[in-house]
């Protein structure tokens, strides 16, 4: 499956063609995965889990995942190819942009709270892989919206009816987005 990360704010469309499978990672925790909105989405979650567990015993493949991790976000929301909102369709649009724009919201707080928890942890010596565990507890404690729109537990919000449950989070999170139609 596809996954394309939008920036409404800039209209900026990105594709990325990363062929996500849970068969392929066979490492993830069996506790963090769920039936998910879209099966195929791997949660991001257990992604980084894996990632951090590679590490183990490599302070300085640690030290590379953490530095990478260090960096900003591009923000925006992910949405699977399927989850799009039809540009003819303006009242999904318009939730997809208030979603987006909720979420740029809670984005820069995650942002400025991951960049602390970093440099406290640098302070206080902690190890590399320490400080990325420490990101996983950060993340698990967001909100939904937040972790809807990363997809931190496999679940992503749906613009359209190619998801029933996507488009009831969707709907929960927009009730100030009027549909206009007559």
């Amino acid at each position: 499956m596809n996954i394309s990360s939008i920036n409404s704010g800039q209209g900026i469309y990105q594709t990325f063609a990363n062929k996500i499978s849970r068969a392929g990672n066979k490492d993830a925790e069996a506790s963090t995965i769920r039936k998910s909105l879209l099966p195929d989405v791997f949660p991001l979650r257990d992604r980084q889990i894996n990632l951090i567990k590679k590490t183990s015993g490599d302070d300085k493949a640690a030290e590379r995942l953490l530095r990478d991790y260090s960096k900003p976000e591009s923000g925006g929301i992910l949405v699977s190819v399927s989850g799009m909102p039809d540009l003819k369709n303006t009242e999904a649009v318009r939730r997809f942009q208030r979603i987006n724009q909720l979420f740029e919201q809670e984005n820069k707080q995650v942002e400025s709270l991951k960049s602390d928890i970093i440099s406290q942890g640098k302070n206080e010596g902690k190890k590399a892989q320490d400080i990325l565990y420490d990101l996983v507890k950060m993340y698990d404690s967001q909100s939904e919206l937040f972790k809807l729109g990363r997809g931190w537990e496999g679940d992503l919000f749906s613009f359209n009816n190619s998801s029933a449950e996507g488009w009831s989070k969707t709907l929960q999170y927009t009730p100030d987005v009027i549909d206009t139609k007559v």
